[in-house]
């Protein structure tokens, strides 16, 4: 059985969400509480289930609810 991406998210220790916006592109992400937003970071991509690494300065961050 497949985890939903959530859960993987969950399962890595990322529990905070938001949409990470840019030009280039729009991604709903989970990472941990004290990541450097600002800076890179981890992240878990909430469509996919899939870990990335995000350079945080390309990108303008909208909290979700």
């Amino acid at each position: 059985m497949t985890m939903a991406p959530i859960d993987v998210a969950l399962e890595r220790g990322h529990r905070l969400t938001g949409r990470f916006v840019s030009a280039e592109a729009d991604l709903y992400l989970a990472h941990h509480e004290d990541a450097d937003i600002e800076g890179a970071f981890s992240a878990t991509c909430l469509d996919t289930g899939e870990a990335l690494k995000v350079n945080g300065w390309l990108f303008e961050r909208e909290d979700q609810p």
